[in-house]
């Protein structure tokens, strides 16, 4: 086992990938390494689509780890905590929240945990996912009206254009508190008038 370690930890992150192919047991050894195991996955990312023998190997350690490794938002912060450029780190949430196998528990939990959210780089094409994932939960399953905190726990400005769509959709449904209603009114002027307009005509 020291040996194993020894051997993965001297090795550089790029030519890890090629001793990682098929090694599950190697890559939950190096997932203890919190900033070994970041790097290595930075460069899978940047090598997933090359040619040679890096783009399967990038492509297995990827999909591993959120397939097997990632198991609550927390994890999500420790894969990317040496990652140097913002791209790549988007690179990595929006594969990790599109993914088929990924629990929607896990985007439940990271949609309620401000904490978490705050450590993750800001970026709308991922930070949807989560946000809607938790409306979708109370406005497909429950009858009651909701304030904005309920529906949006990560607040408004965590996806303005995600928040606008949720709280119009909640709006049409009228499942939106008087107080909900008037920060939706405060926020999103033009679509809550227009919005008005169109239930009117109804």
């Amino acid at each position: 086992m020291y040996n194993k370690i020894l051997q993965l930890l001297s090795t550089s992150p790029k030519e890890r990938l090629l001793v990682m192919q098929g090694g599950k047991d190697k890559m939950l050894a190096l997932w203890a390494f919190e900033k070994e195991f970041s790097k290595t996955l930075q460069e899978a990312l940047l090598n997933e689509n090359a040619q040679d023998d890096y783009g399967p190997a990038s492509q297995y350690f990827i999909s591993t780890t959120i397939t097997d490794l990632v198991k609550k938002p927390s994890d999500l912060v420790s894969a990317i905590v040496e990652f140097r450029r913002k791209n790549i780190a988007h690179q990595f949430l929006q594969q990790y929240m599109r993914h088929e196998k990924v629990s929607e528990a896990i985007l439940l939990a990271l949609a309620a945990d401000k904490g978490i959210f705050k450590k993750l780089p800001a970026g709308m094409e991922w930070t949807e996912v989560p946000i809607i994932t938790w409306a979708k939960m109370y406005l497909k399953n429950d009858s009651g009206l909701l304030d904005v905190d309920q529906l949006l726990p990560l607040g408004i400005d965590a996806n303005k254009s995600t928040s606008e769509y949720l709280l119009s959709w909640a709006f049409e449904e009228k499942r939106l508190t008087p107080a909900a209603v008037e920060i939706f009114k405060e926020r999103f002027p033009k679509k809550y008038e227009h919005l008005k307009l169109i239930m009117k005509s109804r």
